[in-house]
Order: C-alpha cells, then structure tokens, then sequence
C-alpha cells in the first residue's frame, strides 16, 4: 500500500469535504460541421443523439452546465460498450487544446476498472470562471463507430471521489444524474468528423498529462517518498497517521482515496520545479507536529 501524505491534497483540493449543491450537471457537444467547439465559439448544441456509419468518428465535447461559482477541480467517467464503438482521441482543454485547466493536474485514465471506461479529471490552483451561461469545457472525445448498431454513452461523475469542486468548498458529485447521449449507427461510412490538428490523445494508468502528444508515464514513488525517501521518519509517521488515524473514519478514508487519485498530478509537479516541491514539504513538515500528536 502506498504512503498516504493527505495534509498536501487536502491544501491543494480545498473546501473538498464542503456541503453539496444541486442544479449542476454534464452537457455533451457533438461537433457538427460549422462547431468548432472548445471554450470560445463553441455552438454548444448540447446533442444528445448522432448518427454516424460504421467506420466514421464524431468529436463530442464534455461540458459541466449551470455552475453558481468559480471552480477548481472537475472530471467525469465516459461508460461505452467498446463492441459497438471506440474512442478514437482523448485531448483536455489544458493547453492540449486551448482552455483553462492546468495540464500538470489533469489525469486521463483509461479502462481504470474495466473495458468501456474512460475517466478525466481536471483541476487548477487558480479558480476557473465558466462562461457567461454557467458552462465550463472540460474535455474533447473522439468516438468511432466499430459495428452496425446503436450505442449509449453515459458521462457521470467519478465514483467514490469528489471532483467536482468549487472554490468555495461546495461538492457538486453527489447531485449529478447521469448523462446518457446515443451514437445511431448505420451502414458503412467512408468519411469522418475529425476535429483541429492540434488536438492530442494521453492514454495513462496514473500519471498526468499536458503536453501535445501522447505522454505514458509511470510514477515510481509516492508523494511523502518523494519528498522524505522510503525510509525517513516522516515517511514513517505519515504511514501511521494513516493507518491509525485517518483510516479509522469515513472522512479519513475519503482523504486516503483522494491521495490515490491527486499524488500522481502533484508528484508530477514537483518534478523540475523546485520551488512548489519547497511550498509542498513546507506544508507537510508544518503538519507534522499535529500528526505526531495524533499517533500519540
């Protein structure tokens, strides 16, 4: 099991534990001809049904609508059944393709649990302002037709985690339905609906992504290891603050399961930048004390 250093998400995913909001939920974009999508001059259609021939792809843009506030983190899971259709290109609104989110914390995972499962999650240290309708893009999906019959697509939040998060600490997760659009397939197609040459696709098992090609990396040691090495006293302390303290509540365990998900985006970070590394132990190391005296 991997060393738990939860004051560093805790900081950097503030107001997670905050109360929940309703009226938020996802809108798909599918990109007809003459919708270039993205975070300016999208038609933002909002479809909920294409039809495409076998063989052909649509760019669909994944959407959170009707936002009260700035935001700082957001994510979705994409379920498909993968013997009717495919995802071609995966690409974040990060810089990958222009948009607002920090490609250092954006994660792409793909079949994280089992086939037909794509998961993304954004976030950024500066809160995000959606557009003047309450709307704020995360991310663009290529799908492709692989076999004569309809497909349903559910977009919904990512199980068991908070990432749809305000920036003042409201949790939106909780209160969004499921999104479900439906791909109509018919007959062999012979053209296809791509979207701008910029757009890049990252295929990763736990690591992050911003640049414009595809990026597979592996993250060899955990956030405290980073910072402390494997065997330090504080790498030590933070297992058994983990262990005895945090694992013992349900809100401990969330913060656990939060390290899983953000510790490879802040590793990742702190790579090649010394300063945020600094900011980061500075953070722990002032942390220490309360958690010794937890464990005591």
């Amino acid at each position: 099991m991997r060393n738990v250093t939860f004051i560093a998400v805790l900081a950097l995913l503030a107001g997670l534990m905050g109360s929940p909001v309703f009226g938020v939920e996802y809108g798909t974009d599918f990109l007809e001809p003459g919708n270039p999508g993205g975070v300016s001059g999208s038609l933002k259609t909002f479809d909920d049904e294409w039809t495409l021939g076998t063989g052909d792809t649509v760019d669909v843009d994944i959407w959170i609508s009707d936002l009260p506030e700035d935001m700082i983190t957001a994510g979705f899971v994409v379920e498909y059944d993968e013997s009717r259709v495919s995802i071609a290109n995966t690409a974040v609104y990060d810089g990958s393709l222009p948009g607002p989110w920090d490609g250092d914390m954006t994660t792409i995972v793909d079949d994280p649990a089992k086939p037909g499962i794509l998961a993304v999650i954004v976030g950024n240290l500066s809160c995000i302002d959606p557009d003047a309708s309450g709307d704020l893009a995360i991310a663009r999906v290529t799908f492709e037709c692989i076999s004569p019959e309809d497909a349903q697509v559910t977009v919904k939040p990512v199980s068991d985690f908070d990432t749809v998060v305000g920036c003042e600490g409201a949790v939106y997760d909780p209160q969004m339905a499921f999104h479900t659009i439906t791909i109509v397939q018919e007959g062999q197609g012979t053209s296809t609906t791509t979207s701008p040459s910029t757009t890049t696709s990252a295929v990763i098992t736990s690591s992050t992504t911003s640049s414009p090609s595809t990026t597979t990396t592996t993250i060899k040691r955990c956030l405290s290891e980073s910072i402390y090495g494997g065997t330090g006293e504080e790498t030590r302390l933070l297992r058994h603050f983990r262990d005895t303290v945090l694992s013992k509540t349900a809100e401990g365990r969330e913060l656990i399961n939060l390290y899983y998900l953000w510790s490879p985006a802040i590793v990742n970070a702190m790579e090649g930048n010394e300063e945020f590394k600094a900011w980061v132990k500075e953070m722990i190391d002032d942390a220490l004390p309360m958690m010794q005296k937890a464990v005591e």
